[in-house]
């Protein structure tokens, strides 16, 4: 299906959630996108793609694509869109702020969250990294 049209993923998810509460069997959805940044910071797309790809993709973006409808619609007004814009923001700085104040987690995390029981290969790797301490 077309990944950048979010009614067309809202509707397969739906499906498939109905049927698996339904009690049937599991569905694989393929939703087809476009990835517009990089793989990383490290990552320049610029090699390997043109910017008239980018931005033939960029026109394609799902949320503009969907407030274009919603507008169109009339369900949606640039002044609620604002608004929501701005509570967005809002809640991702105050997240942001909030997971600052947590400390990183213990590096001993990196391997006893993972696995149930540790394979041999891995257990020898944290204790170099923890010196023993695994």
């Amino acid at each position: 299906m077309d990944g950048t049209d979010v009614l067309a993923v809202y509707k397969a998810t739906k499906a498939a959630a109905d049927k698996a509460r339904s009690g049937g069997r599991p569905t694989l959805i393929e939703a087809v996108t476009y990835r517009i940044g990089g793989h990383s910071t490290s990552d320049d797309p610029a090699k390997y793609r043109s910017q008239e790809e980018v931005e033939l993709w960029r026109k394609r973006d799902p949320l503009v694509r969907f407030k274009l409808y919603m507008t169109k619609k009339g369900l949606l007004t640039e002044q609620e869109d604002r608004k929501i814009q701005e509570e967005v923001e809002n809640e991702i700085v105050s997240a942001i702020k909030s997971e600052e104040k947590v400390p990183p987690p213990s590096l001993k995390t990196l391997f006893s969250d993972v696995y149930e029981e540790m394979p041999w290969h891995i257990r020898e790797e944290s204790e170099e990294a923890l010196g023993g301490d695994a």
